[in-house]
Formats: C-alpha cells, sequence, structure tokens
C-alpha cells in the first residue's frame, strides 16, 4: 500500500488498526514535528519493522532528530525532556567560545546512541557522472589555483552584528514558546539579509546618498561591502593606469580597444574626469 502523509493523518484510527510488516517513511523530515496529528498518526502505526528515508534528519533543531528516531525506535533516546535536557540544553547554554566544541561532543554522543540504527547514503558513491563540487575561494591566481585574500576576511561589527545577534536571540526565544513555527525559516531570511547590510533587515531597502563619502560611511556598516570596498581601491590604482586620451591612441588599430566615455562622472568632485576621457578596458 503507497499512501501520502495527509491521508495516514486523515485515516489514522483505520490504519492504525492493522498490523503492517513493514512500514516506510519516505521524505520524513514531514513528520519531525511531534505535535502534528501526521506524526502523531505515524508514531501510533504498528509494524514489525519501521525505516525512515529523509535528507534533512535535522532542518531545524535537534528536537528535530529526536522525533524521527522516536517515530523508527521508540525509546532509543528516552522521553523528550531528557533528550532535550542532554543534548539541546547544553548547546544553548554554551558560551561563545565554547559552543562549537560542546556540539562536537553532543554529536559524538548521539553517534554512539544511535549509530547502529543509521546509513548514511551519498550521492556521489550512488550515481556514476556527477560533477565534482569544487569550492573556489580567494582570489583567482591561475587555472588551478586560488589565492586567499586578505581584504576577504572581515567580521561584523557595530549596528550589523547588534542586529545580527539580536534576530539569533529572538528565534531561540520563540523556541520556548507554544507556537514557533516558522520562526527559525524567518530567522534564516533575516540573518542573510543583514549579513549582506543592515538596513535590509526585513526587506528593507539601500539608498546610497550621492555624496561619495557618505555612500562610504553607508557600505561600511557591512563587513561584505567594507571588503568589496577595500578591494574596488586595490583595483583603482590599476584602473588609473589604463585611463587614456584618444590622442594616446592615434594612430593605433581602435579595433583592438573597447572604450566607455566617463563624460560626467563624480561631476564637480576632485575626481570627474574630462569629457573626452576614455577608458581603456582591454
Amino acid at each position: 500500500m503507497i499512501t501520502t502523509y495527509q491521508t495516514l493523518r486523515d485515516y489514522q484510527f483505520s490504519l492504525c488498526r492493522i498490523d503492517w510488516s513493514f512500514v516506510i517513511f519516505d521524505e520524513a523530515q514531514h513528520i519531525k514535528n511531534p505535535n502534528t496529528l501526521a506524526t502523531r498518526a505515524a508514531k501510533g502505526l504498528k509494524a514489525q519493522f519501521k525505516l525512515l528515508a529523509t535528507g534533512t534528519p535535522v532542518e531545524n533543531h535537534l528536537g528535530d532528530f529526536w522525533c524521527l528516531m522516536d517515530t523508527a525506535s521508540p525509546g532509543t533516546l528516552g522521553a523528550y525532556q531528557s533528550f532535550r535536557k542532554t543534548y539541546i540544553a547544553p548547546i544553548r547554554q554554551a558560551g561563545a567560545s565554547e559552543v562549537s566544541q560542546v556540539r562536537l561532543d553532543v554529536g559524538r554522543q548521539l553517534r554512539k546512541e544511535t549509530g547502529a540504527l543509521m546509513l548514511r547514503r551519498l550521492k556521489e558513491d550512488n550515481i556514476e557522472g556527477l560533477p565534482s563540487k569544487i569550492f573556489h575561494l580567494g582570489i583567482k591566481v591561475d587555472d588551478d589555483y586560488y589565492a586567499y585574500h586578505a581584504a576577504l576576511d572581515k567580521t561584523m561589527e557595530g549596528e550589523q552584528l547588534q542586529r545580527y545577534n539580536t534576530i539569533i536571540d529572538v528565534v531561540l526565544e520563540s523556541k520556548e514558546q507554544e507556537d514557533s513555527r516558522g520562526q527559525t525559516l524567518s530567522g534564516l531570511h533575516r540573518l542573510r539579509e543583514i549579513s549582506l547590510h543592515p538596513f535590509l533587515l526585513n526587506q528593507g531597502t539601500l539608498n546610497a546618498p550621492k555624496n561619495i563619502e557618505k555612500a562610504r560611511d553607508t557600505f561600511k556598516l557591512s563587513g561584505k561591502l567594507h571588503s568589496l570596498l577595500s578591494i574596488l581601491d586595490e583595483k583603482e590604482i590599476l584602473l588609473k593606469d589604463a585611463v587614456v586620451t584618444p590622442e594616446e591612441v592615434s594612430g593605433e588599430d581602435m579595433s583592438r580597444f573597447n572604450f566607455i566615455n566617463f563624460e560626467g562622472v563624480n561631476s564637480g568632485s576632485d575626481e570627474s574626469l574630462d569629457g573626452n576621457s576614455l577608458k581603456l578596458l582591454s
């Protein structure tokens, strides 16, 4: 018999009366919340063997993992209150300098308790022809090598860091309330906005001032944009060597060059270019 979680929820009493040999839950993240009717129906099914398949055993917090494991093998991780005290509380109570190590310790302990009941299957091991996953970090030096660029190393600070930490605190506090549905995903979206620039929080806008100095001050509120400005300042030195006038390339084969007219750029400032100036691109 093949059915859906919605049907399981709607016909819970009928399906739970049957003694099943096997029950297999695909996309088991749909029953990660112990308070939903679908999860309660899944836990109520009688079967000699239960198998859960999911690509996201932990989507919001470790409570998801407890719920899935309790469905597959009831009692393995004890009651939720005990699980929360043993595995979740230490992470939430750990200080900033300790939290990474605490997560590792909790992970090792969980694997020790449940490792024999779990099987991890990687796509790379089971599907031929998948392209390799390559991460490029830094600045490209040649076709096969990327070098770390110090300007990319920027830590949030000031208003950006304050807003970032505030969102984390709000999400953690919502977890203590009865109805916290959607808070984690919403919090992730807001953290993404803040990581780009604090003014973008809650779909805000970033209106750059016309004054160059004020624009720079606004951009520097973001760690990412601050790094970008630093890199562009380095490139600006190189670009100034490529600003030429038509007279400087007279007699050259003009088809070899691409030009952009800078007339009117930064007009009124000390950095404004003459209307006849051209920037050599290639």
